[in-house]
C-alpha cells in the first residue's frame, strides 16, 4: 500500500511539474494584458489594423470604385510642375497659341500634368502619353498658378508660419510675501520644410493634430518642399492613439465612400489601412443630401482615426496629389497654425462644377378644389434650398380641366380632374397636385404610411465603423386621392449621435 502511495504522489508531483509552467506564462499575459492603459490597447488595435468600435470603415464592398488607377508617382514625368484637370472639352494645341489647336480633344475630367507654362498657356501631358499645349483658364490646379511667380489667393485658409518657443521663467509672489518661480519651459525644436524627404509628387501633405491642420507645400526652385500653398482645417481622432502619428504615403482614390446605411463621404483618399481623408457626410452620392451636423465636426477631435475636412480640401487632395505623395503627421509642431473654418453652404458645392445639384421637390397644397374661373397659386421647395438651379416646368394632365403657367398658377377651366405636376430642370425631380374642378365629390380620406423601419448597419472590417438607424414614417391626408411620383426630398438631419468617420 505504501508504494502505490508513493507512487501516486510521484506521478501527482510530476503533472504539477509539467503544468507549472504553462500556469506560468498563463498569468504572465494576463497581468501583461491588465497592465496595458486604453491608449495603449487602442495604439495596439491600430498597429495591427483590428477593429475598434466606431472606426472607419474600409471594406472593399462598400466602396463605390476606385478612380485615377494612373494618378501615382511612378506614372509622373520627370520634369513635372504640378498636376491638373481639365475643365471642360479642349482642343490640344502645337504650341502656345490658340490658332495651332490640333484634332486632338481632351475630355472634361481629363488628368493631366503640366510641365511648362509660357504665355497664358500650359504644356502639359496626359496619363495615355497626349502632349501639347492649352490655355491655363482650361486646366483646374485647385486654384494654384503653376509656373507663375505670384501667389495663390487664399480663401479659406490661412498660410502658417515658423516660430521658435524660447526658455522663460516667470517670478510669482504670494501673498505671505513669498516668491515663487515658475518651471521653465524647454525650446521647441522647429520643424523644417527643407528637411521634408522628396519624391515625385508635386505637393507634400504635412499634419498636424494639435491646431487641427492639413497644409500642402509645393516644390521651390531647388526641388524642397518649402511653398505653402494652401491650408485647411480638419478633423482627426477622438483620442490622441487613434490618428497615428509619422511619415505615409497616399493611397488608392475613391470618388465616394459608403460607411454603411445612408452615410458617404466624397473624395475618399487613404493614407493607411482603412484610414482616409476625405469630405463631410452625406446621406447620398449627391452634394445636395449634406448632413450638415458633419461639418461642425471638422476642427475637432471627432473622427475614428480618419482626417475628416472640407470638401475642398478633400478633392485637392484627391485630384492633384497621386498616390505616392508623403504625408507626414505630427502631434504639434511651430509650422501649425489655425485654418477658417469651412461654412455649411459651401459643403454643399461640387467642386467640380461649381454647382449644387437639386436632391428633391415638394408643392403645396397637394389637392385643391376649384370653381370654373376659380384659381390658385401653388408654392413649391426645391431640395436643398441652396441648390444652383432651381428651375422648373409646369404641366397639366388635363388642359381642359385646369391649365397652369410657369409661375404656378393653376386656373379652372372645365369640370373634371387635372393632376399638375411641376419638374426640376436639374434631375427631373416631380411632385404634384390633383386638381378637382366644379363636381362635388364624395369627400374620402386616403393615407399613406411607410412602414416603420430600422435598418442598421455595422461593420468591423477596418479601422472607422459606423452604426446608424434609420427611421422614416411618412402619412399623406387629402380630400381626393393625390399619388406622388416626387423623387427623394431632401434629407433630415441625422442626431447629435452621429457616428465619426
Amino acid at each position: 500500500m505504501n508504494v502505490k502511495g508513493k507512487g501516486k504522489t510521484l506521478i501527482i508531483i510530476i503533472m504539477l511539474l509539467v503544468c507549472l509552467p504553462v500556469v506560468a506564462v498563463a498569468i504572465t499575459a494576463i497581468s501583461r494584458s491588465i497592465a496595458l492603459t486604453a491608449s495603449a490597447r487602442e495604439n495596439a488595435l491600430i498597429e495591427t489594423n483590428m477593429v475598434i468600435s466606431d472606426c472607419d470603415v474600409s471594406n472593399t464592398d462598400m466602396t463605390m470604385g476606385t478612380v485615377l488607377a494612373q494618378f501615382n508617382i511612378d506614372n509622373l514625368p520627370g520634369d513635372l510642375l504640378g498636376t491638373g484637370a481639365v475643365f471642360t472639352d479642349t482642343p490640344l494645341c502645337t504650341a502656345p497659341t490658340a490658332a495651332s489647336a490640333s484634332e486632338i480633344t481632351l475630355p472634361a475630367g481629363e488628368t493631366v500634368y503640366i510641365l511648362e507654362y509660357s504665355e497664358g498657356f500650359y504644356r502639359i501631358v496626359t496619363p495615355d502619353g497626349a502632349e501639347g499645349w492649352v490655355t491655363v483658364g482650361d486646366i483646374d490646379t485647385g486654384g494654384v498658378p503653376i509656373g507663375m511667380d505670384e501667389l495663390p489667393e487664399m480663401t479659406e485658409e490661412t498660410e502658417p508660419t515658423e516660430t521658435t518657443t524660447t526658455a522663460s521663467t516667470t517670478t510669482r509672489t504670494t501673498k505671505k510675501g513669498e516668491t515663487t518661480k515658475s518651471t521653465t519651459t524647454a525650446p521647441t525644436t522647429a520643424v523644417r520644410p527643407e528637411d521634408f524627404p522628396v519624391n515625385g509628387s508635386p505637393y507634400f501633405v504635412y499634419v498636424e493634430k494639435g491646431s487641427h491642420t492639413i497644409t500642402f507645400y509645393a516644390k521651390d526652385e531647388r526641388g524642397k518642399y518649402t511653398r505653402v500653398v494652401r491650408t485647411y482645417l480638419t478633423a482627426t481622432g477622438r483620442t490622441s492613439g487613434l490618428t497615428p502619428v509619422g511619415l505615409f504615403s497616399l493611397g488608392s482614390k475613391e470618388e465616394w465612400h459608403r460607411w454603411g446605411t445612408n452615410s458617404y463621404s466624397p473624395f475618399a483618399t487613404s493614407y493607411k489601412s482603412g484610414l482616409f481623408f476625405h469630405g463631410p457626410l452625406y446621406t447620398s452620392t449627391s452634394f445636395g443630401a449634406l448632413k450638415e451636423n458633419s461639418v461642425a465636426a471638422i476642427g475637432t477631435n471627432a473622427s475614428s482615426g480618419c482626417m475628416r475636412t472640407s470638401v475642398q480640401a478633400a478633392y485637392f487632395l484627391y485630384r492633384f496629389c497621386p498616390a505616392g505623395t508623403y504625408v507626414k503627421i505630427v502631434n504639434g509642431s511651430p509650422l501649425g497654425r489655425g485654418a477658417g473654418r469651412p461654412s455649411v453652404a459651401s459643403q454643399y458645392i461640387d467642386p467640380r462644377t461649381g454647382e449644387t445639384p437639386v436632391i428633391g421637390v415638394s408643392i403645396a397644397p397637394q389637392a385643391a378644389s376649384l370653381e370654373i374661373g376659380g384659381s390658385i397659386a401653388l408654392n413649391v421647395e426645391i431640395h436643398p434650398h441652396v441648390a444652383t438651379e432651381k428651375a422648373c416646368v409646369w404641366s397639366s394632365s388635363d388642359t381642359n380641366v385646369a391649365r397652369v403657367d410657369d409661375n404656378g398658377m393653376v386656373t379652372a377651366v372645365g369640370n373634371g380632374v387635372a393632376v399638375i405636376r411641376c419638374t426640376t430642370v436639374d434631375g427631373n425631380f416631380t411632385a404634384q397636385c390633383t386638381v378637382t374642378v366644379g363636381e362635388t365629390t364624395t369627400e374620402s380620406t386616403t393615407t399613406e404610411t411607410t412602414t416603420e423601419s430600422t435598418e442598421t448597419t455595422e461593420s468591423t472590417t477596418s479601422t472607422e465603423s459606423t452604426t446608424e438607424t434609420t427611421t422614416s414614417t411618412e402619412t399623406t391626408t387629402s380630400t381626393t386621392t393625390t399619388t406622388s411620383t416626387a423623387a427623394p426630398s431632401e434629407p433630415s438631419q441625422p442626431p447629435a449621435s452621429e457616428p465619426a468617420q
